[in-house]
């Protein structure tokens, strides 16, 4: 564990409370599947029947989204079956309007909606001007139709009954964790149909992967109480899933038990990446009957955990993932600087932190959702939106959390 903590300074200082102490252990997920996990995908097969590319820009990706709704892009003979853009609030990063939004700002669920800039100020992305180009984007999406009108309703199911449409392929493109956000990756090969979009790049030049970095820096899930009696060993027994070495704990926490559900890998065998691999897969997740812990408690995941098991041939799903990954979104990824640290509040300041930020969030996610359909004209009503917010307490939610970043990052 404190290997994991000198190469990691910031693990460290978001384990340390301000009285100097650290009171919890963390999971620490390095893995670049798990940091950059909000991506879109794109209809390869209805690019190369329209003779389009994959877009770099948001607006080449407008003509492309434009041309997937107006010109038959599967080739059925029918030009209003294509769904051509959709998502989903609820499938795992499927939310394809939080991933357009960062063509515009940093907007990030993992960030509270806020990052740091330039003069060590919290900014709250939600009332800013770019936020509301940005809402006009998306409204003029909605008023041309080109948007899947269900992209705030619709459940995991919902979106994979699009996209696993029996017959021809109906669905153009949304955000999605992986791939299975929205197929049924098993069931048929229709998941191969589909590539990667970068972040794409905004009017003003903005492009930014969503950083899910909570799992980077240190995510508290484990406290020993006082009714411990031996928290020395408790801690010694932890420090086994932070070794990083060829048996790890943390494989058998991932995997399940060895023997049953996977094998250390032989002198000869190699992973996806050509390097020695460090185990071989015997089982898949639904075939583990409970046991294994699903990466349950405190553990370290280094960069290549998720791709040390042994690959015959060209590799597998996960193997595409990570590397995806490395080459369309890691490198679009925010500077560590503009990301806010999980931070303790006191009870007093905890409790006002929720009031404000519930009430924040409820009135924000109903006004959001009228200006991007259009219900309500974001130009005519934005100075009401911004007034409202205030009122809710905006100010001091900021200064709250002002005042704790400048402590903590001392």
């Amino acid at each position: 564990m404190q290997a994991v903590f000198d190469k990691y300074p910031l693990v460290e200082k978001n384990m340390t409370l301000d009285d100097g102490h650290i009171y919890s252990l963390p999971v620490v997920d390095r893995t670049p599947q798990t940091e950059a996990s909000y991506k879109m995908w794109i209809n390869q097969v209805w690019l190369d029947n329209l003779g389009l590319e994959v877009p770099k820009t948001l607006d080449d990706f407008t003509e492309v989204i434009r041309a997937f709704k107006n010109e038959d892009a599967n080739g059925n003979g029918d030009p209003n079956d294509e769904i051509a853009l959709t998502g989903s609030f609820k499938a795992w990063n499927a939310n394809t309007l939080m991933f357009l939004m960062n063509s515009f700002t940093y907007y990030s669920p993992s960030n509270k909606f806020m990052y740091v800039d330039d003069n060590g100020q919290l900014v709250y992305t939600r009332v800013t001007d770019e936020i509301k180009e940005g809402i006009k984007y998306l409204n003029m999406l909605f008023e041309e139709g080109l948007i899947d009108e269900t992209v705030f309703t619709q459940d995991t199911n919902g979106i994979k009954q699009l996209a696993n449409n029996p017959g021809d392929n109906i669905f153009g493109a949304s955000a999605g964790g992986y791939l299975g956000s929205f197929l049924n990756i098993g069931d048929s090969d229709r998941w191969k149909e589909y590539s990667p979009v970068a972040p794409l790049i905004g009017p003003e030049g903005v492009q930014y992967a969503i950083s899910n970095h909570i799992p980077k820096v240190g995510n508290p899930v484990f406290s020993i109480t006082s009714e411990c009696p031996s928290p020395e060993a408790a801690i010694r027994a932890w420090d086994l899933f932070f070794y990083n070495e060829i048996n790890d704990f943390r494989i058998q926490n991932f995997m399940g038990e060895q023997g049953v559900d996977y094998v250390m890998a032989k002198e000869g065998d190699l992973n996806s990446i050509g390097e020695p691999a460090t185990y071989t897969r015997l089982t898949g997740n639904n075939d583990r009957d409970g046991r294994y812990w699903n990466q349950l408690g405190p553990g370290y995941s280094a960069e290549d955990f998720l791709i040390r098991y042994t690959v015959e041939g060209e590799g597998d799903a996960e193997t595409t993932l990570h590397q995806i990954t490395l080459d369309y979104y890691s490198p679009y990824l925010p500077d560590d600087d503009m990301l806010i640290l999980p931070m303790a509040f006191n009870a007093d300041e905890s409790r006002e932190l929720i009031d404000i930020e519930t009430s924040l969030v409820a009135y924000f996610d109903a006004t959001f959702a009228e200006f991007v359909t259009g219900k309500k004209d974001v130009d005519e009503y934005w100075d009401e939106y911004l007034a409202e917010m205030e009122k809710i307490g905006l100010s001091r939610y900021l200064e709250i959390y002002q005042n704790k970043y400048n402590s903590t990052m001392k």
